[in-house]
C-alpha cells in the first residue's frame, strides 16, 4: 500500500455548509429567496459565454480588465474560505443550529463585515464576470447582489431573534457586507 500523505479532515466533511442549500427545517422565506439566489447566480454564469461569444453587448473588457477580474475573483474565494474557517456554524441555508450549540461568530473576516461569506460571493460574480470579459454579465450581477441583499436582511432579522449575542454582535460590528460602505 503506498501513503500518499493524503489527510482528510472528518470534522470538514460532515459540515452544515456542504448540506443542500434548501432543508427541510429552513424558513419558507429563506427557501424562496435561496432558489431565487441560486438560480440568478447560475443565470450570470451562463450569460457568460452567451455574452462573449454571441452577443457583444459591450466592448471586449482590456486585458488589464481581465486581470483585475482574476484577482477579485480569488480574492473573493479566499474570503469565502476564511468565512468557512473561522465559522463552523456557516451554512448554505438560514436556521438556528441549537443541536450545535451555535454561538455568535466575532473574529477573524467576522470581525470586519458580517457577512463575510456574502462579501466573497460579490467578488467571485463581478471578478468571473471581469475575467472571462464580460462588462455585460457584470452589470447582470446586480440582480444576484439584489437577491443577496435581501437575503442579509431576512437573515439579520432571524439571528437577531434567535442568536443570543447577535444584537450585540450588530452594534459592535456595523458593516453587514462592505467595510466602510454597508
Amino acid at each position: 500500500m503506498i501513503h500518499l500523505g493524503i489527510k482528510i479532515n472528518l470534522g470538514l466533511c460532515n459540515r452544515r455548509s456542504l448540506k443542500p442549500p434548501i432543508q427541510e427545517s429552513q424558513p419558507l422565506a429563506d427557501k424562496i429567496i435561496a432558489t431565487l439566489l441560486i438560480a440568478t447566480f447560475l443565470g450570470v454564469i451562463a450569460f457568460i459565454p452567451l455574452d462573449v461569444f454571441r452577443f457583444h453587448l459591450f466592448a471586449q473588457p482590456s486585458a488589464i480588465a481581465s486581470v483585475l477580474g482574476l484577482v477579485v475573483y480569488v480574492i473573493g474565494w479566499y474570503i469565502i474560505s476564511l468565512s468557512f474557517k473561522v465559522n463552523t456554524f456557516a451554512a448554505t441555508a438560514v436556521k438556528h443550529q441549537v443541536d450545535r450549540q451555535q454561538t455568535v461568530i466575532d473574529t477573524g473576516v467576522y470581525s470586519v463585515v458580517r457577512h463575510p461569506m456574502y462579501t466573497g460571493t460579490v467578488l467571485v460574480m463581478v471578478g468571473m464576470s471581469l475575467w472571462l470579459e464580460s462588462y455585460a454579465a457584470a452589470l447582470l450581477a446586480i440582480i444576484p447582489l439584489t437577491i443577496l441583499v435581501v437575503r442579509i436582511q431576512f437573515e439579520e432579522q432571524f439571528l437577531r431573534q434567535e442568536l443570543k449575542g447577535y444584537d450585540i454582535y450588530t452594534q459592535k460590528i456595523k458593516y453587514k457586507l462592505l467595510p466602510f460602505f454597508w
